[in-house]
């Protein structure tokens, strides 16, 4: 608005003169300026076309605007409308209520006895497919839980190996080499060459940074397992592949970020 009438502004004597200024030009912005935008209507003809769905014209099929109602008078008149419908359901339910508990007091069904029995038999069905869905939901927890099982299973066996090989190179560089051979140990290169050091290799994706450990993304596998659709897990919109699970730079992170044992680790 200040760059419309910028220039106008400026020739106003004193601040009354301006305000008066931005007040007709509001108006008029509000009431005479169309805008292509808003189906060639002004905001105020246009408010009024989305609340009647009609679109203001001088004349409608040779009838003219001014023997029509305004689109205040319409909406006070749907109010009333509304207001009768709700008043007439509240005094509906206040009577079916009544007659339910005078039923009840003289030890009377207040439905037909069939109509009874067929919604019992709705709400049972109803029921057991819920119980059913839950059945189906937690066999697939269990299959998930099975091989997560046999999974670590096989890790920990393949870890229990491992360390049989790290012991050995324990007791190989404390005890078994030479001063000069320990020295070039800090040589990269002879990680790679030494047998005795080769378990290093086996190492990759054993370490993480910032207490992520395989139990604590089991435990979020799980949960997001056991949750439909994984509603308890925030996504994470732009997340790279391999970046941090959770922002900034996260807590969590994935395999493709675990440092690598040997030349960044040694």
């Amino acid at each position: 608005m200040k760059e419309r009438i910028s220039l106008e502004i400026e020739r106003c004597k004193d601040f009354e003169t301006a305000t008066k200024m931005v007040s007709g030009y509001m108006e008029a912005y509000r009431t005479v300026i169309y805008q292509e935008d808003l189906a060639n209507l002004t905001p105020a003809e246009f408010f009024e076309y989305c609340m009647t769905g009609v679109y203001p014209l001088k004349e409608y099929f040779a009838v003219g605007a001014e023997d029509l109602r305004s689109s205040r008078e319409l909406m006070e008149k749907n109010r009333a409308s509304w207001e009768a419908k709700r008043k007439h359901a509240r005094e509906l339910a206040e009577k079916r209520k009544k007659e339910n508990n005078a039923a009840v007091e003289n030890g009377m069904l207040n439905t037909d006895p069939m109509l009874r029995v067929e919604k019992d038999l709705n709400k049972i069905e109803e029921h057991v497919a819920m119980q059913d869905k839950i059945v189906k939901k937690a066999d697939a927890i269990i299959d998930y839980l099975e091989d997560k099982k046999v999974k670590a299973l096989e890790d920990s066996h393949s870890l229990k190996d491992l360390k049989k090989e790290v012991e050995k190179a324990l007791v190989y560089t404390a005890l078994q080499v030479s001063k000069p051979d320990y020295e070039k140990l800090k040589l990269i290169d002879t990680w790679s060459t030494d047998p005795q050091l080769a378990y290093h290799k086996k190492m990759k994706g054993l370490f993480y940074v910032q207490g992520q450990s395989p139990y604590d993304l089991f435990c979020n596998e799980l949960t997001g397992e056991m949750c439909k659709n994984k509603l308890l897990r925030k996504r994470r919109v732009g997340r790279k592949k391999g970046a941090c699970a959770r922002s900034p730079r996260g807590r969590y992170c994935t395999t493709a970020s675990f440092v690598p044992h040997g030349a960044n680790a040694v």
